[in-house]
């Protein structure tokens, strides 16, 4: 009887140890929600909770983090809230009977992973955000806890989800505030550079951004640290060094280690610079190298009837725009890379188009309703006759004030403009011609109340469209001048129709506003400037999408105060020229910028006699156009 009893006991413990084991949390390590819907099917005795790390990358207002239904009602957790009271990337369980905001000081960060849990226990919702409670609602009729749908995502966003847990029962407020403690190493997670960089890591850049107090250090004497910025000396061959980042809160570390290192060699430098040059257009007018630091550059045409001579691709037909495929091969002794590059091919530059908005030759010129769209063309940049009296695009949706116009091509060799709606607004026109006489205009409205990044959703000035041709991406870079921001924000698009979440693309430590990116010998120079003081500085990237920003900002670039500093680089003449909006001086300033080796850019900026004749010229691009196109713009326009 006594082995009987044992028996008994040894069974009871086990069995008390197998609905244990059943009731322990289920794990789902790193589910990517990308515009699909991930349903777990579940069942519950008297409540359950939900425990996850989310990281989001595209959201809208009311974006559905995730929902849990049963057959009759569903409940949504939302980042962003339709109702205006909550943009400001709160997040917030909705229903049909209420809902959980009850701190507006908790708010999701879009540029990081944030703790989240879910509790439900005795028909009511409890709600937290990285440790803390957001609040707790009762929510309608009790859920049939036999028969619950979780799905992750939406339509409308999307994100990454770390360390998904679903478990049976109610976490008190010390277990979660402790679990989000114990995976503080999350919060580190954007604490980096892209590897491109770390294995060629130069120059001064920002150090990452966190709402987190994140403290840096290194014992390498070849980085130098202060408050905002790394500066780079110079590494040698196969050395690393160590940059560490540490987050503390309340007693609890994490630390990361960012390694950097001088593993990028002569050809990978090679490869970057030549792959960067060649872009998504090319003109006849173009010149591209043979010979680069000792590689032999050969230029193999795939497809597209032309043929590459003298350092120019050259048409064999008269289509105007052709699609080209070409093998490029870089080598040296026994060392060589193969990359393949798509673009289309234009006939040569014959003249230059200006796309500006008209300043009232005056300042300050804000006059709600004039603000549109004028054309110059010029032969030679120094005699500029203007086209258009008369406002030539125009918009029903928005304000139809056109500011700012930034004029580029898309994938196509068609023409694009992106232009601020107005000074006061939100918004982006997006402007798309294939001849600049016929416009299809769509208004773009993607900003969003983000204290995370300190977005506050009120203006996008100055936009500008830049499109990265190796990875099919176009970036809308324009920027939100505050006291909180502190550079140049960014949205990516493959189509203009699905927009990520946006995001800094520039972090020059100060309020940033008019970027203008432009490739130059195989580098991205990025002219802006500085708001607080009205200096134009640079700074230098070797990529375009997730680039590491080298700042030039000990000396200003501009004579007087101005705004809207521009580059064009000139296929006709071979030259470089700056120019800068004087708006105080109703003037525009240029000169020739001479770029040096060091990254040095030498510019003696004075008054351009030929822009600033034509007069009400405020901050404008200019683009180069072929002799057809020129004809066609002048006869419809003359």
């Amino acid at each position: 009887m006594r082995y009987l009893n044992k028996l008994l006991i040894l069974l009871l413990l086990w069995a008390s140890l197998l609905m244990t084991a059943c009731s322990k949390n289920e794990s789902y390590e790193l589910i990517t929600v990308d515009n699909d819907i991930y349903p777990i099917e579940k069942s519950f005795e008297k409540s359950f909770s939900l425990s996850f790390w989310l990281k989001p990358e595209k959201q809208r207002v009311g974006s559905v983090i995730l929902t849990i239904e049963d057959n009759n009602q569903e409940v949504s957790l939302l980042a962003n809230s339709e109702d205006s009271n909550y943009l400001n990337t709160g997040i917030i369980l909705v229903h049909e009977n209420g809902s959980i905001y009850q701190d507006g000081s908790k708010y999701l960060e879009t540029a990081n992973f944030n703790h989240v849990v879910i509790n439900y226990y005795d028909n009511t919702f409890f709600l937290y955000l990285n440790g803390e409670k957001v609040g707790d609602k009762a929510f309608g009729e009790p859920f049939n806890l036999d028969d619950i749908v979780i799905k992750l995502g939406s339509d409308n966003f999307k994100g990454a989800f770390e360390k998904l847990e679903i478990s049976e029962g109610f976490l008190n407020e010390e277990t979660i505030y402790n679990d989000f403690l114990s995976h503080l190493d999350y919060l580190l997670t954007n604490i980096d550079y892209p590897s491109s960089f770390k294995n060629n890591p130069h120059g001064k850049i920002a150090l990452p951004k966190s709402k987190w107090p994140i403290e840096y250090s290194s014992d390498s004497d070849n980085i130098m640290l202060d408050d905002r910025y790394i500066y780079f000396e110079f590494i040698k061959n196969d050395e690393e060094i160590e940059l560490t980042a540490k987050i503390e809160i309340d007693g609890h570390t994490a630390t990361k280690r960012i390694i950097f290192a001088n593993n990028y060699s002569k050809l990978d430098e090679a490869t970057q610079i030549i792959n960067n040059c060649i872009g998504h257009v090319v003109s006849e007018s173009t010149s591209f190298p043979v010979e680069y630091k000792g590689y032999a550059i050969d230029y193999k045409i795939l497809s597209g009837n032309v043929v590459f001579e003298n350092g120019h691709f050259v048409k064999k037909d008269d289509e105007e725009k052709t699609k080209v495929s070409a093998e490029i091969t870089i080598t040296k002794d026994e060392e060589s890379n193969i990359f393949r590059k798509d673009f289309v091919l234009l006939d040569e530059y014959a003249a230059y188009l200006l796309v500006c908005f008209d300043g009232h030759d005056g300042w300050p010129e804000h006059i709600t309703g004039e603000e549109s769209i004028y054309l110059a063309y010029s032969d030679d940049l120094k005699t500029f006759i203007k086209l258009n009296e008369d406002k030539i695009i125009n918009s029903d949706i928005g304000s139809n004030r056109f500011r700012d116009p930034h004029i580029s091509r898309d994938e196509n060799g068609n023409f694009i403009i992106a232009a601020t709606e107005g000074y006061d607004n939100p918004g982006i026109y997006l402007v798309r011609s294939t001849d600049m006489i016929d416009f299809e205009v769509k208004h773009l409205d993607f900003t969003v109340n983000d204290r995370s990044t300190g977005l506050n959703g009120l203006k996008s000035y100055a936009p500008e469209i830049v499109y990265n041709h190796n990875l099919n991406i176009y970036t809308i870079i324009y920027s939100e001048p505050s006291k909180e921001t502190v550079g140049l924000f960014a949205v990516d698009t493959k189509d203009f129709e699905d927009f990520s979440q946006p995001y800094l693309y520039f972090d020059a430590g100060y309020n940033v506003i008019d970027g203008n990116v432009t490739e130059i010998d195989g580098k991205y120079y990025l002219f802006y400037k500085d708001e607080d003081n009205d200096d134009i500085y640079y700074a230098i990237s070797d990529t375009l999408n997730n680039p590491v920003w080298d700042i030039y900002d000990a000396t200003k670039l501009n004579p007087v105060i101005c705004e809207g500093p521009f580059l064009l680089k000139s296929e006709i003449t071979g030259e470089n020229y700056l120019y800068v909006d004087a708006y105080r001086n109703s003037a525009i300033y240029s000169s020739i910028a001479d770029f040096g080796e060091d990254a040095s850019v030498d510019v003696n900026l004075s008054k351009d006699i030929g822009i600033t004749d034509i007069g009400g010229v405020r901050h404008f691009s200019i683009i180069e156009i072929t002799e057809k196109e020129k004809m066609r713009i002048l006869d419809y326009y003359e």
